[in-house]
């Protein structure tokens, strides 16, 4: 496969509960909730289809019928947005898996509905598609300085090599300097192997992908934020409206 080869494919992970931030989740599932005058979800696949996409899966669960009706309702011109229920939660990984009967054959980028960031003004979803190559990478990760999120996110997920570009959990976790971003790049293939669970985090593949040295970040330094909890909620709020 080319390195040129275009991403056309995303895969919204948009399953969760979202119960950090209850009581606005009791009645509504968390990638509806409102960020810039719009549901957060609908900001991503907006950036999404701007950015070439033009097949989305999204998997869901916690009222997933209003989800999905809201998501029908304003899925934007020339995509297709495709659900994957899951009855029982899957998690990162299994709800992947599951997808894969939509997903195609080629790489495809995975993006959670919480993870907020100016497309318009700083790019992430085009560069990072470009920098993708699937006979280097088999994952690589959109990830952001904790210098960047220390205000609501201060322990970092991996320690990142600028020069090689390859991320690391060496203890301790205090030397951790970079953010995952919530988006990345992967290949139906990671998703294949029979010996997985039905039910796997992400982080269970990234983990042997350090291993293998098929995993790899790439910086992303323009503003961002995850509303995972009430805090991060405002303070996307904040950075969206410009305030």
């Amino acid at each position: 496969m080319s390195k040129a080869t275009p991403i056309t494919t995303a895969m919204v992970l948009a399953a969760g509960v979202g119960s950090r931030l209850r009581p606005l989740t009791d009645t509504m599932p968390k990638p509806l909730l409102n960020v810039g005058g719009k549901p957060v979800v609908i900001r991503t696949l907006e950036m999404l289809a701007a950015a070439g996409i033009r097949h989305v899966v999204m998997n869901t669960h916690y009222l997933a019928p209003m989800l999905e009706t809201a998501v029908r309702a304003a899925t934007p011109s020339g995509m297709t947005v495709r659900f994957s229920h899951e009855d029982t939660l899957l998690e990162t990984g299994g709800g992947i898996k599951k997808a894969l009967p939509l997903l195609g054959d080629g790489p495809f980028v995975v993006v959670n509905s919480d993870a907020v960031w100016l497309e318009e003004v700083k790019p992430l979803l085009k560069p990072l598609m470009a920098a993708f190559d699937p006979r280097v990478h088999d994952a690589l990760l959109a990830v952001v300085s904790t210098k960047d999120t220390k205000d609501f996110l201060p322990l970092g997920d991996f320690k990142f090599d600028k020069k090689t570009k390859m991320l690391s959990r060496t203890p301790p976790r205090e030397t951790w300097d970079v953010i995952y971003g919530g988006v990345h790049v992967t290949t139906p293939a990671l998703f294949m192997a029979p010996t997985l669970p039905e039910r796997f985090s992400l982080n269970m593949l990234w983990d042997d992908l350090r291993a293998m040295k098929r995993l790899h970040g790439w910086l992303y330094t323009g503003g961002w934020r995850e509303i995972g909890t009430h805090q991060g909620l405002e303070l996307a709020r904040a950075y969206v409206t410009g305030r």
